[in-house]
């Protein structure tokens, strides 16, 4: 089923003077504006949407405050950046034809949106009867990624699927979530293609006798060829905000 999405922009009812003020706020407000965008993209089957006439609104009353005109993000004025962000991400102009099925005001909206994600990743299923990964067990297989917490790790593994991210988008089935139980470090789900299951284990290796973040492999992640850095980014955001 696909889910589509409208994000509405801030306009001078909502003071947009203290939104944006300065290049450090243009760059936060920017910043947000991805996130929230890649957040519904690595989602399976979604889409984005704006109306223009919202978003012309709310550049023209930014026009009418001194100074802002001037801030730049990067190499680019503020709203050539918005405007080059919308094109190259190909998100949808808002017509009377589209069924919107959720719509959100583009400021302060990335946990909503995160935990609905949440709320309809429920139906994913953690593999308990592979034990390749399973610290101590004895069905372990030495050079796999440990999964930490012997049997326990099942359950902290499983309490962590439904808010894990992947990116559906990029063809790759692996979901990855910060497990602050332990260290932190990564936790990576593999699809198994299988009413929706996945097995997992940790992005670490041993060091005498002490586990530590697998440098290597936490790099092919966030590569864009072999990884899924969109969802590496988002792990990343959601845990400091």
């Amino acid at each position: 089923m696909m889910l589509r999405f409208h994000l509405t922009f801030p306009v001078s009812v909502d003071n947009v003077e203290n939104i944006v003020f300065d290049r450090a706020t243009g760059e936060m407000f920017v910043r947000n504006l991805i996130m929230i965008f890649d957040r519904i993209d690595c989602e399976k089957s979604t889409e984005l949407y704006i109306d223009l006439e919202d978003k012309n609104q709310f550049f023209t009353d930014y026009a009418t405050l001194e100074g802002l005109l001037s801030t730049r993000i990067g190499t680019y004025k503020f709203e050539e950046t918005i405007n080059n962000f919308i094109v190259a991400n190909s998100i949808r102009p808002l017509n009377d034809s589209v069924v919107i099925d959720y719509t959100f005001p583009l400021l302060d909206c990335f946990q909503i949106i995160d935990t609905m994600f949440v709320e309809l990743n429920n139906a994913r299923v953690l593999n308990r009867t592979d034990f390749r990964h399973c610290e101590g067990h004895p069905l372990r297989i030495p050079d796999k990624s440990p999964l930490i917490g012997s049997i326990n790790g099942f359950d902290n593994a499983a309490s962590h699927l439904s808010c894990a991210i992947g990116d559906a988008k990029s063809g790759r089935k692996i979901l990855v979530n910060v497990d602050e139980t332990n260290q932190p470090f990564i936790l990576r789900y593999e699809d198994e293609n299988f009413n929706n299951q996945f097995h997992a284990y940790h992005i670490v290796r041993n060091v005498g006798g002490q586990y530590e973040i697998d440098v290597d492999e936490i790099t092919l992640l966030n590569g864009s060829r072999k990884g899924i850095p969109r969802a590496m980014k988002l792990i990343h955001f959601r845990a400091n905000h």
